[in-house]
């Protein structure tokens, strides 16, 4: 299920990326998230009369939980702000720049336009992969696209970003991305992409993904759209082509929370992806891939393998790289999985286990039909919550195992770590993974309903009825099976 719109979300893409049509205002975003180590995002953005413009001074780094306003209630440190966008000067162009825009059509400035608008609100109402990290403008198109027919369209970069740019198809402003039409490196100066749609479209929407923490600052001061249209000094980037598809930017993580487990890389991908990476012993220094035996994972809807929770199979690896080393050092992942199954759906598991977990500030208390559930008292190294998406951490111990993890979807919103609901909610459904030791199988169970009264900073009691007996990885073959991701 996914989120609505949200405010805070608003204000945290104004604060931190893309500031348009003359804002020209600057601050810093803070995002955080109770119950794991995060790493603030930071940056301003300003608008000089005559184009988009955006600018950040990269990020700050940190762990803990300060207290937030974001709409994930992610605790974190927060960035810096930036310094003023480039300037917007139509005219201007990169020393020795050979690329011209598309023709035949109108090249016009995109302050004041109606053409060319910021997307703003629930960035996963357009069902973009990794929508929580994107930056959007929408084109309003004179005429709609042409099923199999040549479209271009040119823009004018003023400065630079770590960006990879995306275009895809939709049917109104800001609307859904219905087909990914064009892909390529942000390049400063006029930047040309031609495309054949599959079918008709009068929006276009120009996706910035960042790909690096590298500072930034750019302006868009100039666009071209060009039905039947063509780029005179050559084609850049990647366009759909009839039975050729574009091959999506890789998928980077900007805000990962990275959970209190030794023995795994416990990663949260934003709001709605999850990935459980786990080793049989410890941890390789960084730079070094450490070779992973098993795991779990589930991305957001919209992105390749959020359909379902995968098993990770043999040959995926996860590689910790340390940028900045010393006082501003920072940790980043680059992640490759290989070999994944799809596990069955939890609709297939029924049973009539059940389970009842009371969290409080001094510990957890476990009362289970599964004996080995039940620990006299255990810790709850993570409670963490944003709507109907939550994540719970149990441990016997602060460091070792067994660990439980269970993955809970309300019926409704219980609110986030700073804003509960503290009232009971009714689940809709769960999964427990549960790891006695890092060398046995995963053990999972599928539950089909119970109560949440979410509350961490005084108690929070989770009951689970109708579970499933234990079952295992690997899943079912699909054929696709890898994915490659990266954290900032």
């Amino acid at each position: 299920m996914k989120s609505s719109g949200n405010w805070a979300r608003w204000l945290a893409f104004v604060a931190s990326v893309v500031c348009l049509q003359g804002c020209g205002n600057s601050g810093g975003v803070n995002r955080a998230q109770g119950g794991g180590d995060t790493t603030g995002n930071g940056g301003s953005s300003s608008s000089g009369a005559g184009g988009v413009s955006a600018a950040s001074t990269g990020d700050s780094s940190g762990a803990g939980a300060s207290a937030g306003t974001s709409n994930a209630g992610r605790g974190g440190v927060t960035g810096t702000s930036g310094a003023a966008g480039a300037s917007a000067d139509p005219g201007a162009g990169s020393p020795g720049e050979t690329a011209a825009h598309c023709q035949p059509g109108k090249t016009i400035q995109t302050y004041p336009s109606e053409i060319d608008s910021p997307c703003y609100g629930d960035a996963f109402a357009h069902h973009l992969p990794n929508a929580n990290d994107i930056r959007l403008n929408d084109f309003q198109l004179d005429a709609p696209t042409s099923p199999g027919e040549r479209f271009a369209f040119s823009v004018r970069h003023v400065g630079i970003g770590p960006f990879e740019i995306e275009v895809w198809g939709a049917h109104e402003e800001c609307g859904v991305a219905e087909e990914l039409l064009w892909r390529g490196p942000m390049v400063t100066g006029i930047q040309c992409g031609e495309f054949v749609p599959s079918a008709s479209y009068s929006h276009l929407l120009y996706v910035y993904r960042k790909q690096t923490r590298d500072s930034y600052a750019f302006s868009m001061p100039e666009l071209t759209l060009c039905k039947s249209g063509s780029c005179p000094a050559g084609a850049q980037g990647q366009g759909l082509e009839p039975n050729v598809p574009v091959t999506p930017a890789r998928l980077v993580f900007e805000s990962p929370t990275v959970g209190q487990d030794f023995k795994s890389f416990d990663l949260g991908l934003d709001v709605y992806g999850h990935a459980i990476l786990m080793l049989d012993g410890p941890k390789q220094a960084k730079g070094t891939p450490n070779n992973l035996t098993q795991g779990v994972l589930r991305m957001a809807p919209d992105d390749p393998f959020g359909d379902a929770w995968y098993c990770v199979g043999k040959g995926s690896t996860v590689v910790e790289v340390v940028h900045d080393p010393g006082v501003f050092e920072y940790v980043t992942h680059t992640v490759s999985l290989e070999n994944l199954t799809r596990l069955p759906s939890c609709v297939t598991k029924q049973g009539t286990g059940n389970a009842s977990f009371v969290a409080t500030i001094d510990g957890i208390t476990i009362t289970s039909s599964f004996s080995d559930l039940a620990p006299a008292m255990g810790y709850a190294q993570e409670q963490s919550c944003w709507g109907v998406s939550c994540k719970f951490l149990v441990a016997d111990s602060q460091s070792g195992d067994p660990k439980r993890w269970l993955f809970v979807t309300p019926a409704k919103s219980v609110g986030d770590y700073f804003a509960p609901t503290a009232v009971p909610t009714s689940i809709s459904d769960a999964i427990l993974f549960n790891r006695r030791d890092p060398t046995l199988p995963l053990e999972i169970s599928c539950a089909h309903s119970g109560t949440l009264t979410y509350n961490p900073a005084d108690t929070t009691s989770l009951s689970l009825e109708s579970m499933s007996d234990y079952f295992a990885c690997p899943g079912e073959p699909v054929d696709d099976d890898q994915l490659d991701f990266s954290t900032l």
